[in-house]
């Protein structure tokens, strides 16, 4: 009879042991799956950074080329227009 007790008690052990690793492990899994979510978005938003770093960088670069493709329009121009202004006649 004491040895039927003692089994009982080793069985019982054992599943509670068992039902414990189960919900251990249940339990690193979500904990997984929690820091896979945070590390995607990480992710993205160093990639949205990124990418707002890249459209604000082309954005500077166009508007350099625009102002430099303004100057030399501009440069162009005026010695057209002064040597217009000296060959113009004055009256009509």
């Amino acid at each position: 009879m004491r040895e039927l007790d003692e089994r009982e008690k080793r069985k019982t052990q054992m599943f509670s042991n068992i039902k414990s690793t189960q919900f251990e492990e249940i339990e690193q899994r979500k904990e997984i799956n929690h820091l896979r979510k945070q590390d995607q978005e990480e992710c993205l938003m160093r990639y949205k950074n990124i990418h707002d770093l890249y459209k604000t960088n082309l954005l500077n670069k166009l508007n350099q080329k625009k102002e430099r493709a303004e100057k030399v329009k501009d440069q162009r121009i005026k010695p057209q227009l002064s040597s217009l202004n000296q060959t113009a006649p004055l009256g009509f």
